[in-house]
């Protein structure tokens, strides 16, 4: 699971994990540091795999006119509307709720690697579906190509 999700998926492995980086980083202001690049990056690739999804989109969309193709290209269509779903919540903007127990450097830090780890499962999730309905859409032009 943690290849396919991009995180550990078992609650020791990212315990060690935090572990890991909080002494890689030199402390919770370096995991902070860590986080916000991190969700930044997830924010980027979120919005390019949504302008590959929208263009891909608009190919299956074409092909689906194509007599007995129709089926593969709602298929890809549904996969890629999830998926652009999914990346969606990735840009949601995000602070943590003021209260006195979350001002602390460690509430923070551990607010931080839980929105990298949620949001990191959805944007491979996002991908996934993406790489599926792109192979949906070869399969269409494939089978134009045969059936033309």
């Amino acid at each position: 699971m943690t290849a396919l999700l991009g995180v550990p998926a078992h609650p020791a492995d990212r315990a060690a994990y935090d572990e890991a980086l909080l002494g890689e980083r030199g402390g919770h202001a370096g995991v902070c540091e860590h986080c916000q690049a991190t969700l930044d990056r997830i924010s980027d690739r979120a919005v390019g795999l949504m302008t590959a999804d929208s263009i891909f989109a608009a190919l299956a969309l074409y092909l689906s006119e194509k007599p007995g193709l129709g089926l593969i290209g709602a298929l890809a269509m549904i996969q890629l509307v999830l998926a652009v779903g999914l990346l969606c919540t990735c840009l949601w903007l995000f602070a943590p709720r003021a209260t006195p127990e979350r001002t602390s450097r460690e509430a923070v830090a551990a607010h931080g690697l839980n929105l990298v780890r949620t949001r990191t499962i959805r944007f491979t999730l996002s991908l996934w579906l993406s790489g599926l309905a792109y192979l949906f859409i070869l399969a269409q032009v494939t089978l134009s190509l045969v059936w033309s």
